[in-house]
């Protein structure tokens, strides 16, 4: 009898000194998923500001690429125009130059 006596008592020891370790080990384990709680929600933050930094930067772009082809557009007016007005300008010098060919010619 006595010797279960003893047995439990050294069971009851082990068991607290044991709830201890535990607890301490828990403690550590309850740290660790703050961390990666807090870890989770400033990435999730960091995220929603990327999102929204993209969403206004994609906008501009969008924006910029319509003044670009706008310019574009604008562009190849204006070329067509000045290819257009030397080509007038030749042509009339070439029909100019016919004229004064039949003038000599006649003369």
């Amino acid at each position: 009898m006595q010797r279960f006596k003893i047995q439990f008592c050294y069971n009851v020891l082990l068991i607290q000194s044991n709830t201890q370790i535990v607890k301490k080990y828990l403690i550590g384990f309850g740290q660790i998923l703050n961390l990666i709680t807090k870890s989770k929600e400033n990435l999730n933050n960091l995220a929603d500001q990327l999102n929204k930094s993209f969403a206004q930067v994609n906008t501009k772009f969008e924006e910029y690429q319509k003044e670009i082809e706008k310019m574009n557009k604008q562009l190849i007016k204006i070329s067509e125009s000045i290819f257009l007005n030397l080509f007038h300008y030749k042509l009339k010098a070439f029909y100019k130059s016919i004229y004064q060919l039949n003038q000599c010619q006649r003369a």
